[in-house]
Formats: structure tokens, sequence, C-alpha cells
């Protein structure tokens, strides 16, 4: 496993919430491991405009945003 960095986070409740009734769902999954690799796959896979749109999005002023995330046939271990 790659060396990882210990960091500290602000979550909201929602996303927090959200997280841990995926990890609920899928309990081999740790939280941090969940956090990491939705992080790992948006700023790998997303371009600088859509990654700065994600940065200004909140619930409060915003509809519901839609999203798409297809890891290619090929790449599949």
């Amino acid at each position: 496993m790659k060396n990882l960095k210990q960091i500290s986070v602000r979550i909201d409740p929602v996303t927090l919430q959200k997280i841990d009734d995926f990890c609920k769902k899928h309990y081999y999954w740790k939280r941090n491991r969940v956090i990491n690799c939705i992080l790992g796959a948006v700023v790998d896979a997303m371009d600088g405009a859509t990654l700065y749109d994600m940065v200004r999005y909140t619930r409060d002023f915003h509809d519901k945003p839609k999203g798409t995330f297809i890891i290619p046939k090929n790449d599949i271990l």
C-alpha cells in the first residue's frame, strides 16, 4: 500500500452521513478508505473546470448535481 498522509478535514454532517450510510452497506470498507477513493477518482478523472465547479457547489444554493464516473473496461484488474 502507498504511504498515506494523515490530515484533518471538516466534513458537513449531510455528506458524512451519506459516507457512513455507504459504509454500513459495505461493512468491509472503512470510512477513511471510502473518502480517499472518492477523492482520488475525482481528482484523477475530472478536468480543471469540472473540479472548479465541484468546489463552487453547495447544497444551499444549487440543485442536485449530476455526474458520471466510468472505469474503462481495459483498466479493470
